[in-house]
């Protein structure tokens, strides 16, 4: 996934180096990953596709997930 979003507009507005870009976006997505897996579910097929789905009235996510997932995407994206 994160090689699929590096040349994402926004992902290279936050992360400015394609190197960092792409290191910050493994962190990034893996953090994802296991929001979906805990909330919803993901798919993936053998064409190297992937979904990412929260069911109804799983989205948006409450204000203590949001803080509690804060730690860990500080430390995905570096922002500390």
């Amino acid at each position: 996934m994160a090689r699929a979003f590096s040349g994402d507009p926004l992902a290279q507005y936050v992360f400015l180096e394609d190197a960092i870009r792409r290191q910050r976006l493994v962190s990034v997505y893996r953090l994802f990953l296991r929001v979906f897996e805990q909330k919803g579910f993901v798919s993936t097929n053998d064409d190297r596709t992937a979904a990412l789905c929260l069911p109804p009235g799983r989205y948006p996510l409450s204000l203590t997930e949001h803080l509690w997932l804060l730690p860990s995407m500080m430390l995905a994206t570096c922002v500390a």
